[in-house]
């Protein structure tokens, strides 16, 4: 964090300096103190009163020493997690897509405790083999809705892909006439034995997921 410090190398300038250090080193954060002490170059940044603060283009105290809690204020924000913002008036389902490793688990864990830390019921639902939300979450994953310990109002599904494409398997040949004969039988076991079928499968058990609420 880059901060500079605008002055003529007055005692006050001085002591705005080490009020700066003392407050970033007891919040943790990194700063980059900048002392600006040329004339022109204050007057070119529009500073009437020094001692002076800017962080990046933003003027944020000019003329005398400022205060330890206006300079925690400079520095907190800097320390503290973003809100999810789009959290502010959610819908009623949200949906976490994209290809592996664009932090699709770590956002939808995130949003769904948020939601639960503000008294909302919600369900999480994972449509991935290899879901890692047991190792985040301290959970065995099953395919019926669980409790996360320590998280009221949280529960989290797992659905498998194979398990449930074999099921899709089941219901269609359930359906075919009694009179197919075995070889129509495994034609259509064959049909339904492709990558399309398992996402296919997976999307029909999500959807009937969503059509109960």
């Amino acid at each position: 964090m880059e901060i500079k410090v605008l002055g003529r190398g007055c005692s006050k300038c001085q002591i705005t300096v080490e009020i700066i250090e003392r407050e970033a080193a007891a919040a943790g954060v990194p700063v980059e103190i900048i002392k600006v002490d040329n004339p022109d170059e204050i007057a070119r940044l529009g500073v009437q009163a020094t001692p002076a603060v800017l962080i990046g283009d933003r003027l944020v105290h000019s003329g005398g020493l400022p205060s330890r809690e206006e300079v925690r204020s400079w520095l907190v924000p800097q320390t503290q997690p973003r809100p999810l913002g789009f959290l502010s008036h959610p819908t009623r389902h949200l949906f976490f897509t994209g290809k592996g490793g664009v932090g699709k688990t770590s956002l939808s864990t995130a949003a769904a405790l948020t939601l639960a830390d503000e008294g909302k019921k919600v369900l999480l639902v994972s449509t991935d083999a290899a879901s890692n939300l047991d190792e985040m979450l301290g959970i065995e994953l099953r395919n019926t809705p669980g409790p996360v310990a320590g998280a009221r109002g949280l529960s989290v599904l797992n659905i498998d892909p194979d398990a449930a494409a074999e099921a899709y398997r089941q219901r269609v040949l359930t359906q075919m006439e009694a009179t197919a004969t075995e070889a129509d039988r495994n034609t259509v076991r064959e049909q339904l034995s492709g990558a399309c079928t398992t996402e296919i499968a997976s999307f029909d058990e999500f959807s009937s997921l969503l059509a109960g609420g």
